[in-house]
């Protein structure tokens, strides 16, 4: 109150505030009632957070007040009664429109519960090792000169008295180098569509691992029906082409590498553990992100040998890799502890057949086999043991296009096929799954009628379809879709940890199964050996029963147990009673 007072700012709205406290994250608030508008990848000041909720005029006057010269306070006190201020005067505003849009209610069962389980993974730290991190440092580095040695010598011809040597990592002299026209000393390749307006301004090309797959299916295009020499041009500018992908993968490969030292602590009582920050309003659709470091980002395996040459047009070469780089090794258990890794396969899948109750996605689910042969099998009318590899792939691209509303383009590019054939196997799937193109209808109709769509939990995601242009109605159509299904699997995610959370006290597991890390569909747990049959069995069950929440779909989860997360092997049990 001394505060208030000394600061010009009424105790009154406080008192009452406090009288009747109910604990809750008015940012969290904020993203919760718009969370395509207010995603964040970084925590904002109060005042910035408060723009377009509170009146400006009392957001400036807060400001000014409360840092005006104050007898006895200094500027953290001062500061602390401005974003008191401010955040009462946002959950003002903001709580009444959660009622009215009956968001209220998953916010307080779902998403204020799930902070409380998020500080607990981030203050226990995730297990660490670097005892090999130099090592593959140093392998990684010797690639990647390899690669620059390549590009230096494809680049050569092209030179004309110019500098050859290009480092790969300076993108705009590389970007000027492949797109110039020849006589202007460049390659003259078919440069990658330009999608920002500074770049259409600048005709700065991008080199990302993207744009230059764009740029290799341009080339490729008609290669059968070329000359021999150029057919023979085309399959050096491929080899360049996948020597720079090859190198940005890489670099960054070796950026993880190098920095996820820094991020390392000592915790007692725990050992050396990662300590990294989990976002929860930094997604549009309610996934849970981390970041410094992103963990959910760690390479799984890469491989390469240090004499490998490059790949040409085919895509690979089949020559056998003599390196693996497996950085998720470095997530090390304890000794006397393993790492316990559960997933629930196809859960966005399988969130897509219980919303649009689709006939062909719930027979391939409850066909016992491989779901994207037989979605492969049905779509093409063949026996399932006609799908050949390619057809799998090809299926279960297209199927994930239609989860996250891949456009055409991206998905063209991802199968590595023209935008026409690509257009015409998407309409031919769609067509096959009458359930999903029906629902898909209805829920857009919908979405335009009433503004939103709502995930499995109760959560909206809001759209303007009003005087927008073409693109920009087909970029909502298909972020309105992902929102849904991956927004509902974000949903069963924190339902599920909240269960674990309870169900590992009660148990008495929870200072030996400790949870460390959540990507998505997937929770990492640190467990100690002895308990390691209960805990994969309570886990586990706790997961699979997550399905309760959707209809005529189960949830199948996979169980791999190891010494580190990228040493993980299937664990069958024993299980012990639970």
């Amino acid at each position: 109150m001394h505060a208030c007072l000394e600061c010009g700012v009424d105790p009154a709205p406080f008192h009452k505030a406090v009288s009747t406290a109910v604990i809750i994250d008015v940012l969290l608030m904020r993203w919760m009632s718009d969370p395509g508008a207010m995603s964040a990848n970084h925590v904002l000041e109060v005042p910035d957070a408060a723009k377009g909720i509170v009146d400006d005029n009392d957001r400036t006057a807060a400001v000014k007040e409360t840092f005006m010269p104050s007898k006895g306070l200094n500027g953290g006190h001062q500061r602390a009664c401005r974003d008191a201020y401010l955040c009462l005067h946002m959950q003002r505003t903001l709580l009444p429109k959660l009622v009215a849009n009956h968001l209220w209610k998953p916010l307080k069962l779902a998403e204020i519960p799930v902070v409380s389980v998020l500080s607990k993974i981030e203050h226990t730290g995730v297990p660490f090792s670097d005892n090999r991190l130099d090592e593959m440092a140093d392998l990684v580095q010797k690639r990647l000169r390899k690669l620059q040695s390549k590009v230096d010598e494809l680049l050569a011809p092209a030179a004309q008295g110019r500098r050859a040597s290009i480092k790969i990592s300076e993108r705009l002299a590389l970007s000027e180098k492949l797109f110039r026209s020849i006589s202007d000393g460049g390659l003259g390749l078919p440069p990658p569509e330009l999608k920002t307006k500074a770049a259409q301004r600048t005709l700065q090309f991008p080199t990302n691992k993207e744009a230059l797959q764009e740029v290799r299916q341009k080339l490729r295009k008609g290669f059968d029906e070329k000359s021999v020499a150029e057919r023979g041009r085309i399959e050096k500018h491929c080899v360049l082409l996948d020597a720079v992908s090859e190198h940005r993968s890489l670099s960054k490969l070796l950026e993880n590498l190098q920095s996820l030292p820094q991020f390392a602590i000592k915790i007692p009582g725990l050992g050396r553990r990662l300590v990294t920050n989990f976002l929860q309003t930094s997604s549009k659709t309610g996934r849970i992100m981390t970041d410094e470091p992103n963990l959910q980002c760690l390479q799984k395996e890469t491989h390469f040998q240090l004499s490998q040459s490059v790949v040409g047009v085919g895509g690979g070469d089949g020559t056998p890799k003599d390196h693996e780089i497996a950085l998720r090794n470095c997530i090390e258990a304890r000794q006397g502890w393993k790492i316990l890794a559960i997933d629930w396969s196809q859960i966005e899948l399988r969130i897509m057949a219980h919303f649009t109750q689709d006939k062909t996605l719930l027979d391939c689910f409850r066909g016992g086999g491989d779901f994207f042969r037989l979605l492969a099998s049905a779509w093409k009318d063949v026996d399932p043991a006609a799908v050949n590899q390619r057809g799998r792939n090809q299926v279960k691209t297209m199927a994930y296009g239609l989860v996250y509303g891949m456009g055409n383009t991206a998905l063209a590019r991802k199968m590595n096929v023209e935008h026409d054939e690509a257009e015409v196997l998407r309409s031919e799937l769609e067509a096959r799954l009458g359930g999903y193109k029906e629902w898909k209808k209805t829920a857009l109709a919908s979405c335009k009628k009433y503004g939103y769509v709502e995930t499995l939990g109760g959560r909206k995601r809001f759209f303007d379809f009003h005087n927008k242009s073409e693109d920009e109605v087909a970029r909502n159509e298909r972020e309105a879709i992902n929102t849904v299904f991956q927004g509902s699997a974000a949903d069963v995610l924190k339902a599920t940890m909240l269960t674990l959370d309870r169900e590992l006290v009660h148990e008495g597991l929870a200072e030996d199964c400790l949870l460390v890390l959540e990507v998505h569909d997937e929770l990492v747990f640190e467990v100690r050996e002895q308990v390691l049959p209960k805990a994969a069995d309570l886990t586990s069950k706790v997961m699979r029963e997550a399905a309760k929440m959707l209809r005529g779909v189960d949830l199948d989860v996979k169980i791999m147990v190891g010494r580190s997360w990228g040493d993980l092997q299937s664990f069958e049990g024993p299980f012990s009673a639970v």
